[in-house]
């Protein structure tokens, strides 16, 4: 069950009044040595946000099952006004999604904030604007502030499910016998997949032969083809070439996965 930590690429400002240094510093994980700095220049003690944001979400396969995620930031501040952490998208913050402000001390720590009842897919939804909101206010007027932000992730456990085969639906062919006889030396008939596939072929074995893929006369073959798509074979009577006899015919698909069908 693998575990990746995602990253943000984004550190925006709701206000001119709040400068970010080194941000480079910032938008990396929190195990990093090396901080990016967030001050607010404004002399009041109004609010403005500091959103990291632009978590690399892609990295995880669109099918995996997410058995957990957590996110995390870690700094330290000075002459901050102590205001929760807030998970978010955009500029909306997440109910209940919150940690504790990041403290006005000498000590940088980390904070882990609560899920709320965020989801994965609530998380995928939001793709980019999903991130973390700082509340970069001055405890007091003409008191400077600063946030010193070594880093933000998601951590994500996650599994993939095992690629199914696909599954081949034959139709019923234009004819069971054929022979050297004009307009009796073709058989044709349809077939589709339930999955996308990227390559195709059908094979002939005659009585004794157990059919498999790669085994008896390959008799057609095909690229790709998309799920529920009806695709043609043409059975002809000069490719069966292991004499005359009762000829089994199988089409084999292979999913755009790597899967073969049985």
């Amino acid at each position: 069950m693998p575990t990746v930590t995602l990253i943000p690429s984004v550190c925006s400002v709701s206000s001119t009044y709040l400068t970010v240094t080194d941000e480079e510093n910032i938008l990396t994980d929190v195990s990093s040595t090396t901080y990016g700095t967030i001050t607010n220049t404004q002399a009041s003690t109004s609010y403005y946000y500091t959103y990291i944001k632009g978590f690399n979400i892609g990295d995880i396969p669109s099918n995996a099952e997410v058995s957990s995620f957590t996110v995390r930031i870690r700094g330290r501040a000075s002459g901050g006004y102590n205001a929760s952490l807030y998970l978010c998208h955009g500029t909306t913050t997440i109910s209940n999604a919150t940690a504790t402000a990041l403290p006005n001390s000498s000590t940088v720590t980390t904070r882990t904030l609560a899920n709320g009842s965020l989801t994965w897919a609530n998380i995928v939804s939001y793709g980019s604007d999903f991130g973390i909101r700082i509340n970069c206010r001055r405890n007091a007027k003409n008191t400077q502030a600063w946030w010193r932000i070594y880093g933000a992730e998601i951590e994500v456990t996650y599994t993939v499910p095992a690629a199914e085969p696909p599954v081949i639906t034959i139709g019923t062919p234009s004819r069971t016998r054929i022979s050297a006889i004009a307009n009796y030396d073709q058989c044709v008939c349809t077939f589709s997949s339930d999955l996308a596939l990227q390559q195709w072929e059908a094979r002939a074995t005659k009585a004794g032969t157990t059919p498999a893929r790669g085994v008896g006369l390959l008799v057609e073959s095909g690229g790709a083809l998309a799920a529920n798509v009806s695709a043609t074979v043409y059975v002809e009577n000069e490719e069966l070439t292991d004499g005359d006899g009762e000829y089994t015919i199988k089409i084999y698909g292979q999913s755009t996965a790597g899967i073969w069908s049985d």
